[in-house]
């Protein structure tokens, strides 16, 4: 078992991943509440 890969690149890039998500799914509940609240309004 010979790992040469650098852990620390393995985290940056799920990090990355992770933020990516995060950003995408807050955009999204920004947008619906945007389009929620002018609806009620």
């Amino acid at each position: 078992m010979d790992h040469e890969e650098d852990p620390g690149l393995d985290f940056i890039e799920g990090f990355s991943m992770l933020a990516g998500a995060i950003w995408i799914i807050g955009a999204l509940l920004i947008g619906a509440m945007a389009m929620l609240g002018h609806g009620r309004l």
